[in-house]
C-alpha cells in the first residue's frame, strides 16, 4: 500500500514578518506557550519583533482585576504570551485615541487609557477584550433629549410603623478583586506534581493564598470560586493519564480529578469551573499520574491554569 507522506509537510508561503500580520503556529509544535497559537504581529523592525497571541483564553474577566470596569459585562482575558504577564495590552478601532500605535487598516495597540474608558462609559459597545486584545466599536452621535414629564403630586406620609429588632450581624462579601490568585503550570510529561510558570495575585501581597514553592499554594478559609483547565495529548492503547486537584492530606478537591484511560481519545481539552469551601487552612498542588510504561509514553500536559477566587468568608 502507498502511502502520501506528503500531507505531512509543512509548506511556507514565504511571505516576510511585518506589523499587522498573522502567524499560525506549525501543528506540531510541542510548546506549552506558542503550541497550537496564534499571533498578531504589532511590530516588526531590525531591532526585533512584538506580537500577542489572541487565542488562549483565560479563566478571568477585565472586572476581575480592574475595579472601575465592575459596571460591564464579563470581558474576558487572554495570556498574550511569556513575557510582561503583568502588563495589559489592548486592541481597538478607535482611530483618535492620543498614544494608540497603528497596527493594520483600522486596527489600533493601546493608547490614552482614560481616553479608552471613557468611550467605553459612553458606549458599553464591547466586541472583544483580553490580556492581549480590546476592540471597541466607535461611539454613535448622542440622540436628541426628549422632554422631561410633569412631576406627579407628592403623596400623603403614612404612620411611621414600630422600630424592628436589630438582627445580627452578616458576613461582609468580598468584592471580586480583593482575593484572586492565577497560576499557569509548566507541561508534563511524568508523574508527580506540577510545577508553576507563572503566579499572579490580586492584590500582592494577598491576606488569602500564600505561595509556598513552586508548587504549592496555601488558600484560606472560606467560600472560593475554582476554574481549572489543562490539555491531554499523546494518550494511546497503551498510555493513559489522570490530572487531580489536591489537598496536603492527598485527596482530589470535588469535581477536580480527570482520567483519561488507554485507548480513549488521544487529546482532550479539560475545564471545570466551582464553588467549594475551604473549612480550615489548605495547601494545593495540581497532580500528575500518567497510566502504563513511562519510558514509552508520550502523553503530555500542558496549557495548565487554576484561577481561586475568594467570594465570601
Amino acid at each position: 500500500m502507498n502511502i502520501n507522506l506528503d500531507i505531512f509537510k509543512i509548506q511556507s508561503n514565504n511571505v516576510l514578518p511585518s506589523r499587522g500580520k498573522i502567524l499560525i503556529s506549525e501543528p506540531f509544535l510541542r510548546d506549552a506557550t506558542f503550541g497550537r497559537s496564534v499571533i498578531l504581529l504589532v511590530d516588526h523592525t531590525e531591532e526585533g519583533t512584538m506580537g500577542l497571541v489572541i487565542n488562549k483564553q483565560l479563566p478571568l474577566f477585565l472586572n476581575d482585576v480592574i475595579t472601575e470596569f465592575k459596571y460591564l459585562d464579563e470581558i474576558p482575558l487572554y495570556k498574550g504570551g511569556p513575557v510582561a504577564t503583568d502588563t495589559l495590552f489592548y486592541l481597538h478601532t478607535l482611530e483618535k485615541i492620543p498614544g494608540s500605535i497603528p497596527v493594520s487598516k483600522g486596527l489600533f495597540l493601546n493608547g490614552d487609557f482614560e481616553e479608552i474608558k471613557k468611550n467605553l462609559e459612553l458606549s458599553k459597545k464591547i466586541r472583544k477584550l483580553g490580556i492581549c486584545s480590546v476592540v471597541i466599536g466607535p461611539t454613535g452621535m448622542t440622540g436628541p433629549r426628549g422632554e422631561i414629564g410633569p412631576t406627579g403630586p407628592t403623596g400623603a406620609q403614612g404612620i411611621q410603623g414600630e422600630t424592628g429588632p436589630t438582627g445580627p450581624s452578616g458576613t461582609t462579601p468580598l468584592s471580586s478583586n480583593e482575593g484572586i490568585v492565577h497560576a499557569s503550570f509548566l507541561e508534563n510529561e511524568d508523574t508527580g506534581v506540577m510545577e508553576f510558570e507563572n503566579t499572579w495575585f490580586v492584590p500582592n501581597p494577598s491576606e488569602y493564598f500564600k505561595l509556598l514553592d513552586n508548587s504549592h499554594i496555601e488558600v484560606e478559609p472560606g467560600i472560593y470560586k475554582i476554574s481549572f483547565s489543562t490539555y491531554i495529548t499523546g494518550v494511546d492503547a497503551d498510555h493513559g493519564i489522570e490530572v487531580y486537584l489536591m489537598d496536603d492530606t492527598g485527596a482530589a478537591i470535588k469535581d477536580f480529578d480527570y482520567k483519561l484511560e488507554q485507548g480513549t481519545l488521544s487529546q482532550m481539552n479539560y475545564s471545570r469551573v466551582i464553588l467549594f469551601r475551604f473549612e480550615k487552612t489548605t495547601i494545593l498542588s495540581v497532580s500528575v499520574v500518567l497510566i502504563g510504561d513511562k519510558g514509552t509514553s508520550n502523553v503530555k500536559v500542558s496549557d495548565t491554569n487554576l484561577v481561586l477566587e475568594k467570594i465570601h468568608e
